[in-house]
């Protein structure tokens, strides 16, 4: 590929530059990074070796519009001030990063009744599936998310009516069996 001159557009590496530079077909340039197994292990390693020389790698919208699957999932999380979050953050990102998944963090702050038009834009933008943190308060939101139908999991308050998979804590539930076991140690004042 020719040096790009000043001032003009950087032309990405496609999938015709390797397999011409390479001296083999598109498909084969395909099978090795996407079935890798299905390509002899001398012809794969020129196909990578290629690659890396012209700085080409697999486009990934190409690849999500082919398999109709981005790999992407979305965090909301009410914000990134707090150690707690930056940690169930990182746990998250780690394990789905393991299973090849990407996750995009989007915080809506603490008011989780009018979280629909950035948890919307996430899901336009490719994510397969959400976590969000806390109770699910914006009716327009439910009504999106339950249409869509797209995964959610929802984490730290547990309320009964919840549409969505939870995980966390019956706050309610929590405080009230305190109260109950204090009171039946003879406290009477909170």
């Amino acid at each position: 590929m020719p040096a790009p001159t000043p001032g003009s557009p950087v032309k990405r590496a496609s999938v015709k530059d390797v397999a011409q530079a390479a001296g083999v077909s598109v498909a084969t340039v395909s099978r090795s990074f996407n079935l890798p197994q299905t390509v002899r292990p001398e012809l794969r390693e020129r196909v990578f070796a290629t690659a890396e020389h012209l700085g080409y790698s697999p486009n990934p919208s190409a690849k999500a519009l082919r398999l109709q699957r981005t790999r992407i999932v979305g965090a909301v999380f009410p914000s990134m001030n707090h150690g707690i979050y930056a940690q169930m953050l990182n746990g998250f990102q780690t394990e789905l990063s393991r299973e090849g998944y990407l996750t995009v963090l989007v915080t809506v702050g603490f008011d989780n009744t009018n979280i629909h038009d950035p948890v919307r834009r996430l899901v336009e933008h490719g994510a397969e599936a959400l976590m969000i943190v806390g109770q699910i308060e914006d009716r327009r939101l439910v009504a999106y998310l339950e249409r869509t139908r797209i995964p959610v999991v929802c984490t730290y308050s547990k309320l009964p009516d919840n549409p969505f998979l939870t995980v966390g804590v019956d706050n309610y539930d929590a405080v009230r069996r305190m109260v109950a076991y204090l009171h039946g140690l003879g406290h009477r004042e909170f």
